[in-house]
């Protein structure tokens, strides 16, 4: 019933290198070699990660060809539709692609979440009709695709090109595209699997970058987002994830992002010097809110507008929606609490799974994972909607 504390043993000798050559204290040292950071050069650079440990976006295997479609369809003025998830990944990826390829093709740019309750996760038929009935040319994906076996079949029986990227396993077939770019995909050289959805997406538009170098700077200008992103999708905060949070806190700080500002500012933020926890526990649960129990496009709009008032609206909306998640999750613990304490024998077993009718899918997750930190068990939630029960689990 209770967490059980282990020390690492580690070796005396290591520690007491780190310690002296990079003057840290034997807690530190610890800390470190822990997390894997054995190596002399790799402690100092993530003790101080610079911009330059940035890997070549190049090392994708088909960046070059991503690149080059994409430059294609700006000299054609091509339609691009932007996909993308509903979690905050999806969204901060997705609104970084519009801000920066909106400056090399200004109207030309579509985007699309799609509804967790209503669709769910990936890419749809449905929505990509609609794109190809509006004259889109380009689909890129961002945070998903790398499972869309079909939809990609259907893309190319309709001509439409197929960008992916994505940072998830790769299913037993790989779809059909102009272009993946995945770490994880079979076959990659790529040295970096960790990145969040949107350091993809970033990767990608720094390549672009080098061949239009006019972006190059406003592709900087918005690591703000893909810090907000990385971090609240919870990846390690090592190698280029690190490099990419440190340098993307610090341009929080000096945001231009009207949206993103007027966020800090709605959450009581303002003048406070926004850190990893800000993000995870204040700043992210607005945004997610809005995909689990709304229209996660809110949160691109946000990022996106350039009018205060606008940005004022959409940020109170975000408030409003993670005011009712917070309540229908609290409902939801409350009846999963007494369910368990009701069943006498719930203490002799390995998991619990409980089931409910109409929980909301939107937070039976997070109700999981607070139920594993109570109980110390896996927990698995079922929500019931007549016969059929769709669940998350948290281990």
């Amino acid at each position: 019933m209770a967490k059980v504390w282990k020390v690492v043993e580690n070796s005396d000798n290591l520690i007491k290198e780190l310690m002296a050559s990079l003057n840290i204290s034997e807690l530190m040292a610890r800390l470190l070699v822990n997390r894997g950071v054995t190596e002399l050069e790799e402690a100092r650079l993530f003790l101080a990660p610079d911009l330059s440990q940035l890997n070549d976006p190049f090392l994708f295997k088909d960046m070059k060809k991503a690149v080059a479609r994409i430059k294609e369809a700006v000299a054609k003025k091509e339609k691009i539709l932007i996909y993308g998830d509903y979690d905050v990944d999806g969204v901060t990826s997705v609104s970084l692609m519009i801000r920066v390829l909106s400056k090399i093709l200004p109207g030309q740019l579509l985007y699309y979440l799609p509804k967790r309750l209503e669709e769910g996760y990936g890419l749809h038929l449905s929505s990509l009709k609609r794109a190809i009935e509006r004259g889109v040319g380009l689909i890129i994906t961002v945070d998903c695709g790398i499972t869309a076996y079909a939809e990609a079949q259907y893309l190319k029986e309709q001509q439409v090109d197929l960008i992916i990227t994505d940072h998830h396993e790769a299913g037993e077939n790989i779809p059909e595209a102009v272009a993946i770019i995945n770490a994880k995909v079979p076959g990659e050289a790529y040295p970096f699997l960790q990145l969040a959805g949107v350091g993809v997406a970033f990767k990608l538009l720094q390549a672009i970058a080098v061949e239009i170098p006019e972006i190059k700077e406003f592709v900087f200008e918005n690591l703000d987002l893909v810090a907000f992103g990385t971090v609240a999708d919870i990846v390690p905060l090592l190698g280029e994830n690190r490099v990419l949070v440190k340098y993307g806190l610090e341009q929080i700080g000096r945001t231009k992002n009207i949206g993103l500002k007027t966020l800090i500012e709605t959450t009581f933020l303002k003048d406070r010097e926004i850190n990893c926890g800000h993000i995870g526990f204040m700043l992210a649960p607005r945004i997610n809110a809005a995909g689990r129990i709304g229209n996660p496009s809110i949160g691109v709009k946000l990022f996106l507008t350039k009018d205060q008032n606008m940005a004022y609206q959409l940020a109170k909306e975000l408030e409003n929606d993670n005011q009712n998640r917070q309540e229908i999750e609290n409902n939801v613990l409350k009846e999963a609490l007494r369910q368990i304490e009701n069943e006498k024998d719930w203490q002799e077993e390995h998991a619990l799974v409980l089931v409910g009718e109409g929980w909301h899918l939107g937070v039976i997750g997070i109700v999981a994972s607070k139920l594993l930190e109570i109980y110390h068990k896996p927990v698995v939630l079922i929500s019931m909607e007549g016969e059929e029960g769709r669940g998350s689990g948290r281990g």
